[in-house]
Protein backbone atom coordinates (compact mmCIF):
# COMPACT_ATOMS: atom_id res chain seq x y z
CA UNK A 1 0.00 0.00 0.00
CA UNK A 2 2.93 2.47 0.79
CA UNK A 3 4.27 2.18 -3.07
CA UNK A 4 0.85 3.31 -4.01
CA UNK A 5 1.17 6.38 -2.11
CA UNK A 6 4.43 7.35 -3.43
CA UNK A 7 3.06 6.72 -6.45
CA UNK A 8 0.22 9.21 -6.36
CA UNK A 9 2.01 11.70 -4.22
CA UNK A 10 4.90 12.19 -7.11
CA UNK A 11 2.87 11.51 -9.93
CA UNK A 12 2.78 14.70 -10.94
CA UNK A 13 6.68 15.76 -10.80
CA UNK A 14 6.84 11.90 -12.68
CA UNK A 15 5.17 13.14 -15.75
CA UNK A 16 7.30 16.43 -15.44
CA UNK A 17 10.36 14.47 -15.38
CA UNK A 18 9.08 12.40 -18.65
CA UNK A 19 7.52 15.07 -20.52
CA UNK A 20 11.49 16.83 -20.34
CA UNK A 21 13.09 13.48 -21.59
CA UNK A 22 10.24 13.12 -24.29
CA UNK A 23 10.99 16.78 -25.28
CA UNK A 24 14.65 16.62 -25.20
CA UNK A 25 14.44 13.92 -27.67
CA UNK A 26 12.18 16.58 -29.76
CA UNK A 27 9.14 14.08 -29.88
CA UNK A 28 6.01 15.23 -30.13
CA UNK A 29 3.69 13.81 -27.62
CA UNK A 30 0.14 14.53 -25.67
CA UNK A 31 -0.07 14.42 -21.73
CA UNK A 32 -3.26 14.23 -20.31
CA UNK A 33 -3.97 13.04 -16.70
CA UNK A 34 -1.59 10.25 -16.08
CA UNK A 35 -0.94 9.32 -19.45
CA UNK A 36 1.36 10.07 -22.22
CA UNK A 37 1.81 9.56 -25.84
CA UNK A 38 4.65 9.69 -27.93
CA UNK A 39 4.77 9.70 -31.24
CA UNK A 40 7.45 8.58 -33.07
CA UNK A 41 8.46 7.99 -36.49
CA UNK A 42 6.18 4.99 -37.25
CA UNK A 43 4.84 4.36 -34.10
CA UNK A 44 3.42 5.63 -31.02
CA UNK A 45 4.67 4.69 -27.60
CA UNK A 46 2.32 4.42 -24.09
CA UNK A 47 3.26 5.37 -21.37
CA UNK A 48 0.80 5.27 -18.01
CA UNK A 49 1.51 6.30 -14.51
CA UNK A 50 -0.18 4.38 -11.63
CA UNK A 51 1.10 2.23 -8.93
CA UNK A 52 4.33 1.47 -11.50
CA UNK A 53 5.08 3.20 -14.40
CA UNK A 54 3.88 1.01 -17.60
CA UNK A 55 5.60 1.60 -21.29
CA UNK A 56 3.65 0.18 -24.19
CA UNK A 57 6.21 -0.15 -27.18
CA UNK A 58 4.66 -1.26 -30.63
CA UNK A 59 5.24 -5.06 -31.23
CA UNK A 60 5.22 -6.31 -27.52
CA UNK A 61 2.21 -7.93 -26.11
CA UNK A 62 2.98 -6.84 -22.33
CA UNK A 63 4.12 -3.53 -21.01
CA UNK A 64 7.41 -2.89 -19.47
CA UNK A 65 6.66 -1.82 -16.22
CA UNK A 66 8.87 -0.03 -13.62
CA UNK A 67 8.24 1.07 -10.10
CA UNK A 68 11.38 3.54 -10.33
CA UNK A 69 11.40 6.25 -12.24
CA UNK A 70 15.24 6.27 -13.03
CA UNK A 71 15.02 2.42 -14.52
CA UNK A 72 11.65 3.82 -16.54
CA UNK A 73 14.06 6.45 -18.15
CA UNK A 74 16.26 4.62 -18.98
CA UNK A 75 14.57 2.12 -20.84
CA UNK A 76 12.71 5.09 -22.44
CA UNK A 77 16.23 6.48 -23.42
CA UNK A 78 17.17 2.98 -25.20
CA UNK A 79 13.63 3.57 -27.06
CA UNK A 80 13.89 7.04 -27.91
CA UNK A 81 17.58 6.93 -29.14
Amino acid sequence: MLKTYVMIKNRHHIVSELEMLIESFDHEYQSVGNEIKVYLDHAEVYIIINESIDIYVPGNKKPYSFSDLNNAINKLNSIFS
